[in-house]
């Protein structure tokens, strides 16, 4: 397994696949690098090129959470803390709409959920859930992505909305809607999320 270690002593570990130019794909709380395994073997060949494609993201936008998404993001750092990880998997299967969402449209995903919040540790996912309730607001800054940019969404995705905002920020960003989808886009339509990143990075031509 390869790891880096940032400036500030975070060790952080990561998946190569191809060569070329990186594509970077990154994911979200609770996600891990099998979040991808769908999309790698597509996305993985020589041509890849410089450009941000956001999936499913409403952090990314930088609007304030919900009152409802504070109290279960602070309940499932307790749940994590005092129960571990198989607990805040069924925590998160009952109460996150995110989550909910993927097994109403997979009802076979739920090893998969257990298995993702498995590979984590509580004090990990506990920092990382404190993280985003301290994360700085920086909707107004969206403008200045001059980068080509892909957004895609679920239709099914609570992170419809945020991502829309997005939409209207960036500019001259391409928004592409799958269906039916939630906020594993990716995982819950692969074939459709791949042709749309290549079809994206085809246009765009090389770095």
């Amino acid at each position: 397994m390869a790891h880096f270690t940032t400036t500030d002593g975070v060790r952080i570990y990561y998946e190569s696949h191809g060569s070329g130019d990186p594509l970077f794909l990154a994911y979200g709380i609770g996600g891990n690098a099998g979040m991808w395994q769908p999309n790698i073997h597509a996305l993985a060949h020589p041509e890849r090129l410089r450009a941000l494609v956001v999936v499913d993201s409403s952090s990314a936008v930088g609007l304030p959470l919900s009152v409802e998404n504070v109290v279960m993001r602070a309940r499932s750092i307790e749940v994590t803390l005092k129960g571990g990880m198989d607990a805040m998997a069924e925590f998160a299967i009952a109460s996150n709409p995110n989550v909910a969402g993927r097994l109403k449209l997979d009802p076979g995903a739920r090893q998969e959920i257990l298995d993702y919040y498995r590979m984590l540790t509580p004090i990990g996912y506990a920092n990382a859930l404190r993280a985003l309730l301290q994360m700085d607001y920086i909707t107004e800054r969206l403008p200045e992505i001059s980068a080509p940019t892909l957004l895609v969404c679920g239709d099914e995705d609570p992170s419809l909305a945020p991502m829309r905002v997005m939409e209207k920020k960036i500019k001259q960003a391409r928004f592409v809607l799958l269906s039916p989808a939630g906020h594993f886009a990716n995982r819950d339509q692969p074939g459709a999320f791949n042709r749309a990143v290549l079809e994206f990075l085809d246009e765009i031509g090389p770095a």
